[in-house]
């Protein structure tokens, strides 16, 4: 008689007390690898909304023929190519504990902290960038 193979990966957490070396059976889902495709394809949505938002002050900025926006422009790009750095270290990193079926923390508490800090440098970049070039006349020719 054949028998159904779970897809479900099995090991064993080992704790070492005053009574003795306790192990527990333990599983790795197929829904945590999809979970951790999924966070990177998350963080690529990110970058790809940056990388477009700093590729349409760049064009914005040319079509005017002024360098007002390029500074904020090019540090927007700076940054999605950050996040996406990011998206990929995370993911490696948590495929390798997933791998590894290591009793650890799989998730990343001060990632998203960190990225989100420099999305609102970048923007508040822009809105002083934005302040100090705006004239009477609208924005001044560099």
């Amino acid at each position: 008689m054949l028998s159904a193979v779970s897809p479900r990966r099995t090991w064993h957490i080992c704790i070492c007390t005053w009574i003795g070396l306790i192990c527990i059976g333990a599983q790795v889902e197929p829904k945590v690898f999809l979970a951790n495709e999924r966070t990177l394809i998350h963080w690529f949505n990110v970058a790809t909304t940056l990388a477009g938002l700093g590729s349409t002050l760049l064009a914005l900025d040319s079509k005017r023929n002024s360098d007002v926006l390029t500074p904020v422009a090019l540090l927007t790009l700076f940054v999605a190519a950050m996040v996406v750095c990011f998206g990929l270290n995370v993911f490696h990193a948590r495929a390798k504990k997933i791998g590894e079926r290591s009793a650890t923390r799989w998730d990343d508490p001060h990632g998203p902290f960190v990225v989100g800090i420099g999305i609102a440098v970048a923007f508040i970049a822009a809105f002083f960038v934005m302040v100090t070039n705006f004239g009477e006349d609208g924005f001044r020719r560099v």
